[in-house]
């Protein structure tokens, strides 16, 4: 199955309207989120229909760049046909509608795992407001222009190129991930077939109030220790560290050598929290040809400046294939870049880390 390498954001940003479709068995939401939409200068509405069928069927002939979903509905619900509707639309980005509190529910969870790239819970019926209008809109602006900002054109700097392998068995393991990242990282983390010998610090690209909830859930999926990770935490091999939402994941080197955990608001090419990017970089300080990066499924170009800066220090850096990928975006460009010494599944990965952790035992 072929994946496109970049979801570009020259839609939002180019005058040109985003092209949306919505999905929901009600009526009423319909009408309301088509008009909040059309208002909206920068939102172009290109369908709306009560269920997935029916946008299957339209997106055979009309394109989406954004489709807003609604989770639960009768029959086949949003959650259950978002694969296919990914599918047919080339990945278009999803965003889920619920009827309820969202943040921690399994079902929104899952959703961001299949490749959802939000869920967004909608007023009770009566209840849409002129703020719930200006705060939708901003909102979808935000994730469809946030996840690529970046035209990358090589930085006008000369490349090097990621010898095949791994340089030595590493000390650090960073691990970027967005669209699609949530399977992928838990198919890594199951494949590990021993606690890890490094610490492993993650940054997965979510909502904000989900990334506590996400951090609890991949605990109780691993047989490892996971955190999210809190400004100062002291940094230990065998345990996973997941980025919040409100800040990157760096690390930085205190007195008596120890590693800990440092939060960082510096701006970033990506303009989001957390970006792979910061963590990449201050791994590759800190632990230099120890460091290796693993860039996991997602849309976009956040990692591959962290992933040359690793490179640069001697470290290692393994991109998940273009087959095992929901979207083959952030490890695409670092393949295509000459960076990944290896380009495999997120599985495949774990088996050779843990080879290199036992051989040098």
């Amino acid at each position: 199955m072929a994946h496109p390498t970049t979801k570009s954001g020259s839609r939002a940003v180019d005058g040109t309207p985003i092209n949306v479709m919505i999905v929901d068995d009600s009526v009423v939401a319909r009408r309301i989120l088509s008009r909040i939409l059309e208002e909206d200068s920068r939102f172009g509405v290109v369908g709306s229909y009560s269920d997935a069928a029916q946008a299957l069927q339209a997106l055979s002939r009309e394109r989406a760049d954004m489709i807003l979903l609604d989770i639960e509905m009768p029959g086949r619900t949003g959650a259950e046909s978002l694969p296919d509707l990914l599918q047919a639309s080339n990945h278009a980005m999803i965003v889920m509608l619920s009827g309820h509190h969202a943040e921690g529910d399994p079902v929104a969870l899952a959703a961001l795992a299949q490749g959802a790239s939000d869920v967004i819970t909608k007023p009770m019926a009566g209840h849409f407001s002129a703020a719930f209008a200006c705060a939708l809109t901003e909102r979808l602006f935000a994730i469809f222009s946030g996840r690529d900002k970046v035209s990358w054109r090589g930085d006008d700097v000369q490349r090097i190129t990621q010898p095949h392998g791994l340089t030595c068995p590493p000390r650090a393991v960073g691990i970027g991930a967005s669209t699609g990242g949530i399977n992928a990282l838990t198919d890594f983390l199951g494949a590990l077939m021993e606690l890890p010998r490094a610490p492993i610090f993650v940054t997965q690209h979510l909502p904000a109030d989900f990334l506590p909830f996400f951090a609890e859930q991949l605990a109780r999926q691993t047989e490892f220790p996971v955190h999210l990770a809190e400004d100062k935490m002291p940094v230990v091999a065998g345990h996973v560290y997941i980025a919040p939402g409100n800040a990157h994941l760096e690390v930085t080197r205190a007195a008596h050598r120890h590693v800990l955990i440092h939060h960082s608001q510096a701006k970033c090419r990506h303009g989001v929290y957390p970006a792979v990017d910061p963590m990449f970089m201050s791994l590759a300080e800190v632990y230099g040809a120890g460091a290796c990066a693993i860039v996991l499924s997602g849309m976009g170009r956040d990692g591959m400046a962290g992933a040359e800066a690793i490179v640069r220090a001697g470290g290692s850096v393994i991109a998940q294939d273009s087959a095992s990928s929901v979207v083959w975006g952030m490890p695409g460009v670092v393949v295509q870049a000459g960076l990944a010494c290896l380009t495999i599944p997120p599985e495949e990965a774990a088996r050779i880390l843990s080879e290199s952790w036992r051989m040098a035992a």
